[in-house]
């Protein structure tokens, strides 16, 4: 029985992980990475990322796709902020990096590559 737990907790904590970003939260933004790298939800986010860069007459290549900023405007919906790299020697980054507050911000941002 000990040896139960541990895994239904791991498995718990994957499954969170996998379903974190089903839904993003209003208002703040994530990098297109952050939305297609979460597995299944590929599937939900890609599209809505294509047609976001479409909108701004932007390509829809995987460089646009993962190193965009974009706003959440609803539960699953999302609009371009900004295209990181069209600012000298940026890239999209994770809300845990240091340009983006290392983790004491909700968002991820654009920051220089370092």
């Amino acid at each position: 029985m000990v040896q139960i737990v541990p895994v239904v907790l791991t498995a718990a904590a994957l499954l969170g992980q996998a379903l974190a970003i089903a839904n993003c939260t209003q208002s703040q933004f994530y990098c297109g990475f952050t939305l297609l790298d979460s597995g299944a939800n590929i599937a939900l986010w890609k599209p809505k990322i294509d047609a976001a860069l479409a909108e701004r007459g932007l390509p829809a290549d995987s460089d646009h796709e993962y190193n965009s900023l974009f706003f959440c405007t609803g539960p699953q919906s999302v609009a371009l902020d900004e295209f990181c790299p069209a600012n000298s020697n940026f890239r999209c980054q994770p809300r845990t990096a240091n340009g983006c507050g290392s983790g004491n911000s909700p968002n991820d941002c654009c920051a220089p590559n370092f």
